[in-house]
């Protein structure tokens, strides 16, 4: 059951992910509420955080900022965002090693 849990919220992070990487902070910061709110023990519950934080700083909404920044140091104080650390993470490129991606099919 908890691998179940994680799962779902894994998939609610990365759709907060495709949200937040296209400049959609409104869609974003609710995909990021909804897992904060739905799977609050799970280890995505700290990255929902810092995607709230991020994307309501990028909004200009400093206060909700401010709030969820002392939510995520209070839980999750070791959290990449919080250090200054590159984040979010950049996507890992592993289809650019397969090779003859994306060339045209001799035909």
């Amino acid at each position: 059951m908890v691998h179940l849990r994680n799962g779902l919220a894994q998939g609610e992070l990365n759709t907060a992910m495709f949200y937040f990487r296209r400049d959609a902070f409104i869609a974003a910061i609710n995909r990021a509420q909804f897992l904060v709110e739905n799977y609050q023990e799970t280890p995505q519950a700290g990255d929902a955080l810092a995607i709230m934080t991020e994307s309501y700083s990028r909004l200009g909404r400093t206060e909700q900022s401010k709030n969820a920044r002392k939510v995520l140091a209070a839980n999750y104080p070791n959290h990449p965002y919080l250090s200054g650390d590159r984040w979010p993470p950049r996507r890992k490129l592993w289809w650019q090693l397969v090779p003859m991606i994306g060339e045209a099919r001799a035909g």
